[in-house]
C-alpha cells in the first residue's frame, strides 16, 4: 500500500478532509492537496512528516509497505485520545484513577459508531466528574 493510500485512509478514519490538510502543507488548493494525495505530485519530507503528524502515526507507519492494521490503528488512536484527555486537567491521576480511565476509554472507543471526537468528549467529560 502506498502512503498516500494510507494517509487517505487514515484521513477517513479520522474524519480529516483534503481542505485540512492545505494550511498545514504550506499549500494554496485543495486540488494541490489531492495531487499529493494520489501521487501526481512528491511532497517534500517536512510536509511528509506535517501528514504523519496530523494522522498520528509515524511517518516509518505511513511510508512502510506494511498494511495499516485497522484494530492496531484503533487502539493507538483509543490511547493517544485517553492520554490527550488526562492531560486537559491539572489533576495527578494515580495509577489506580488513570486505569479507571483506560477501562472507560476502551469500552466506549471500541464500540464501531464512536469517533475519535466523540471518545475525546466522553472522557474529558469523565475526567472532570473523576476530578470532583
Amino acid at each position: 500500500m502506498k502512503w498516500y493510500e494510507k494517509a487517505k485512509r487514515l484521513m477517513k478514519q479520522k474524519g480529516i478532509k483534503q481542505k485540512d490538510l492545505i494550511e498545514p502543507l504550506g499549500v494554496k488548493t485543495r486540488g494541490c492537496v489531492g495531487h499529493y494525495l494520489t501521487g501526481r505530485r512528491d511532497l517534500d519530507a517536512w510536509q511528509l512528516k506535517v501528514i504523519a503528524d496530523l494522522l498520528e502515526c509515524s511517518l516509518d507507519n505511513l511510508m512502510g509497505d506494511e498494511k495499516l492494521d485497522p484494530v492496531k490503528l484503533k487502539i493507538n488512536n483509543i490511547i493517544q485520545v485517553t492520554e490527550n484527555a488526562m492531560a486537559t486537567s491539572s489533576h495527578k491521576f494515580t495509577e489506580a484513577e488513570r486505569l479507571s480511565i483506560y477501562r472507560v476509554a476502551f469500552a466506549t472507543g471500541l464500540e464501531v459508531d464512536v469517533s475519535d471526537d466523540q471518545l475525546m468528549q466522553n472522557l474529558i467529560a469523565y475526567v472532570q466528574i473523576k476530578n470532583r
